[in-house]
């Protein structure tokens, strides 16, 4: 498949690549990852690690298409785990995940039960909670994946069917 191998192409370029420290205000993701508690400073450019979180959940949503869903797959399950350490521990500050509420949201709807909590404790964290609405969007969303895993309609759905179920229109960007 060529749109899979040339994602994974990518990602193994990003994973040997360094993350480089930018010079001040220099990226407009620099603007994402303000504290609003304090006067702005730039974070080291966190565009590399950003880029490989939006380029694993790339891979989940094509193989969720091609395949259907299918949450314990070695793959799916690979590539939200890869998403989720990227989250939890190279991403920073933790506002940063503004900039990634799709591919949060992808990973998590496919997440392993014991994975859930990472994904609760990272939202949680955020504050003040009106700032992040799409981040806690995301996790309702999640929420009831995580609620109705067991359904018998649950495997025949997918991302639209997900997001959708609570009546809204789910733009997470």
């Amino acid at each position: 498949m060529v749109i899979k191998d040339s994602l994974e192409v990518h990602i193994a370029r990003l994973e040997a690549d360094p993350v480089i420290a930018p010079e001040r205000n220099s990226s407009l993701l620099d603007i994402f990852t303000a504290d609003y508690s304090e006067n702005f400073r730039s974070p080291t450019n966190q565009s590399p690690l950003v880029d490989r979180v939006w380029a694993h959940a790339a891979l989940i949503y094509l193989f969720v298409v091609v395949s259907g869903w299918q949450p314990a797959s070695g793959e799916v399950r690979y590539h939200v785990r890869r998403i989720l350490d990227l989250l939890k521990h190279q991403i920073s500050p933790p506002a940063l995940l503004r900039t990634m509420v799709w591919p949060f949201c992808l990973a998590g709807c496919l997440a392993e039960p014991a994975q859930e909590a990472c994904f609760q404790g990272m939202v949680d964290a955020l504050q003040p909670p009106s700032v992040f609405g799409t981040v806690r969007k995301a996790l309702e969303i999640m929420k009831n994946v995580w609620q109705n895993r067991g359904t018998p309609d649950a495997a025949s759905r997918d991302f639209a069917t997900w997001f959708g179920d609570q009546g809204d229109l789910v733009l997470l960007v």
